[in-house]
């Protein structure tokens, strides 16, 4: 049981550090911690943040630059160009983002489905834990009475020894109580056996010495028979029988000896037969002496291997218990840290519940938001005279999906101060409010948009003819209009999620307003104009393109004139009444125009504008065509992720005169004040750009211009041209 638990967790670490290393490698995230988790949730709402505020910050700024482009040139770089430039920059971003969200999406769904295995693990890790715990205890007690047998085992083995011990000592006592007696036996048959030798001895000695002096008795004998025969060998056999007479009279030397010691000897022997038998019976006993003793000792040595390893099994059953002990104490943190699991997995998978519905609802609500922008711009000249200008623009740009489409809606005004430097050049107010509105009807490969866009007379549109700025000395060189609706119908045919084909159709029909301060009651009647514009699309992650085709015609307009030099020779004061009415056509415009931006290396890009306008032959007044060419280059840096700065270079021609309209009609080629505000004129440029985002919802942007406009017919203008926007993410 302790190796199945003990490779139960082998296992479980094995699949934590196997799922640990493929949410390394990409493949998921077993477990989020808290830590993750914050940081996970962090990022995404960074990056949700940088979103919307890249999006809405340049979107508004788009909405407030055509608010502020209604009445300025038809090529300019502070507003238009970089605000196009941006705008390719963006969709860049905001392909890329909505890559970024679809991958959040298909995350947070992996993460999901990973949260509910974790989930389900982490409640079998529990239930496993739970029962390994059942298991731990039932084994520690087990383990206990074992402990509890060992020891009452060890008790009665250590008793059996130490009786078995004193058993043994018993036995070697009696073997060394008895030993001295089977000594003294033993001296007393040695002694016994060295009197019997020493008898032996003299009794050899007696019989050898009893043979010898027999031998020479014969000897003796058969020389004195052989001597009584005279040595005649024919008296052999006489001499044989007085040699044998004279042996058999002899006296038998050898049964002396015998007679002398064998009494001796006999009692010799009895007397070391009794020694050598009581020594026996005593070295007999000995033996069962010494048998009982090795017998004992023999006992007594297994019952102390029998006591020893019962003494092992105590401490094995011991150790045993300790370790179940450590078992039941793991088990108890296992479990505990199953419950911790089982918490932050329930914990994880809400997280990451949460996570997939926020995810879903990025994508599903993928560009959503509302935005504010607030700029402060000022723009100084001289020319014939200096002036100055006061801009601050503020605009409102929110987007929201309903019932499946999403609709755009802007909102954009501001505040002018002016100052021709002219008489009467003065004029301060409110500009026009420009409200818009967009309905997507998005599809994967053909889009209709639907735009409206209505503009508010809510600025000044009565003012001197003096107050009227030429083209590109500041943003707004006019200063309110009449009522105008314009509706717009779009159309983009995706050929694959990064080209596209854009054609629009709008119709803008604007009401009639007063336009001049010197005659209260005239006024201008627009007409009506109809605009057409295609362009092609692509957004590259290096490459962004675009290039567009507009034409755009206007019908017969109506506008009231007056006795302007009359009002100029009676000294500039009071007013004059309307003389007369011209009916005038302002021809039809074509315009190309190519944009492109291209990151040249991970930090720089390089960006330009071409432009070419044509207005061909107007009519109802003395005036011909028009061209302007309009070409810019630039370059863009990336200090980093929230510092940028631009340069940007422009040249600006417009041929045969003003492509204003109404200026042209009202100055006839003829002076304002010093100033001749006719005829052709060519402008130089170079910007400056610093941009900001000391949070992600918003962005300071700060650009400075430097121009020169030089005129055909008078002698131009140079200056300067500073804006400062704030803008936010709401």
């Amino acid at each position: 049981m302790r190796m199945t638990r003990r490779r139960a967790r082998q296992r479980r670490a094995q699949e934590v550090c196997t799922q640990e290393v493929r949410a390394e490698e990409g493949h998921g995230v077993y477990r989020l911690t808290r830590a993750r988790r914050r940081a996970c949730r962090i990022r995404q709402a960074r990056a949700a943040l940088v979103r919307r505020g890249a999006l809405l910050l340049s979107v508004s700024g788009a909405c407030l630059m055509r608010a502020a482009l209604a009445a300025a040139a038809a090529h300019e770089v502070m507003h238009e160009m970089t605000g196009e430039v941006q705008a390719l920059r963006d969709a860049r971003t905001q392909l890329a983002d909505y890559h970024a969200a679809q991958r959040n999406l298909r995350e947070a769904r992996k993460g999901v489905q990973t949260a509910q295995e974790n989930l389900a693990a982490a409640q079998a890790g529990k239930k496993e834990a739970a029962q390994a715990l059942a298991d731990a205890r039932q084994n520690l007690a087990a383990s206990r009475e074992a402990l509890r047998e060992a020891q009452q085992a060890l008790a009665a083995a250590r008793a059996v020894a130490a009786e078995k011990s004193q058993a043994a000592q018993s036995a070697q006592q009696a073997v060394a109580d008895y030993a001295p007696e089977v000594e003294a036996l033993r001296s007393d048959a040695a002694a016994a056996a060295a009197e019997s030798a020493r008898a032996e001895g003299a009794y050899e000695a007696a019989a050898a010495a009893a043979q010898a002096a027999m031998r020479q008795d014969r000897e003796a004998a058969v020389a004195a028979a052989c001597e009584a025969v005279g040595y005649e060998q024919r008296r052999l056999e006489e001499a044989q029988r007085l040699a044998d007479e004279a042996l058999a009279a002899m006296p038998d030397r050898m049964e002396e000896v015998e007679s002398s010691y064998r009494g001796w000897l006999d009692a010799l022997a009895a007397s070391l037969d009794a020694s050598e038998a009581a020594l026996s019976d005593a070295e007999a006993q000995l033996d069962d002496l010494m048998s009982a003793a090795e017998d004992a000792a023999m006992e007594a040595a297994d019952a102390q291997q029998e006591a020893a390893q019962a003494e092992a099994e105590a401490a094995q059953a011991a150790a045993e218990a300790a370790q179940q002990e450590k078992e039941e104490a793991a088990a108890e943190d296992d479990v505990r840290e199953a419950e911790d699991w089982a918490r932050e997995a329930a914990a994880d998978l809400v997280s990451a519940q949460v996570w997939e519905r926020e995810a879903a609802e990025q994508v599903a609500h993928f560009g959503e938001g509302e935005g504010v922008q607030a700029g402060f711009e000022y723009y100084s000249w001289r020319g014939r005279r200096a002036g100055h200008q006061l801009y601050l623009p503020l605009s409102y740009f929110a987007s929201r999906r309903q019932d499946g489409h999403m609709v755009d809606f802007s909102l954009s005004a501001g505040r002018v101060a002016s100052d021709s430097g002219y008489a009467g050049g003065h004029v301060s107010g409110f500009t026009d409010t420009v409200l818009g509105i967009t309905l997507h009807g998005d599809h994967p490969r053909d889009s209709v948009r639907y735009h409206f866009t209505l503009n508010v007379p809510t600025g000044e549109s009565r003012v001197y003819q003096s107050a009227v700025l030429p083209e590109g000395v500041a943003a707004m060189t006019s200063f309110g209009a009449g009522w105008e609706y314009i509706p717009a119908v779009e159309w983009l045919h995706h050929f694959t999620e990064r080209d596209s084909l854009d054609a629009t159709l709008s119709c803008a029909w604007r009401a009639a307003y007063d336009y001049a301060r010197e005659s209260p009651s005239a006024a201008v009647h627009p007409g009506t104009q109809l605009a057409e514009d295609v362009s092609y699309q692509h957004i590259g992650e290096r490459q962004q393109t675009r290039i567009g085709l507009r034409h755009s015609s206007t019908a017969i307009a109506r506008q009231d004139t007056f006795d302007y030099d009359g009002w100029l020779q009676g000294g500039m004061e009071g007013t004059v009444p309307v003389s007369g009415e011209t009916r005038y056509r302002e021809g039809e415009t074509w315009g190309l125009r190519w944009l492109s931006n291209r990151k040249i290396t991970p930090r720089d890009e390089y960006f330009h504008c071409l432009a070419f306008d044509f207005t061909n032959a107007v009519h109802g007044y003395d005036a011909g065509k028009v061209y302007e060419q309009f070409a810019s280059v630039g370059v863009r840096h990336t200090v980093t992720p929230q510092l940028h700065w631009q340069a940007v270079a422009s040249y600006q021609h417009v041929s045969a005169g003003s492509s204003d309209i109404e200026r042209r009609l009202l100055t006839r080629g003829e002076e304002v004040g010093d100033d001749l505000m006719n005829g052709g004129w060519s402008r130089f440029g170079l910007l400056a750009r610093f941009t900001w985002q000391p949070r992600p919802e918003e962005q300071l942007t700060f650009s400075l211009e430097r121009y020169v406009r030089r005129d055909e017919a008078s002698v131009g203008y140079h200056g300067w041209g500073m804006a400062l926007w704030y803008s936010r993410s709401l």
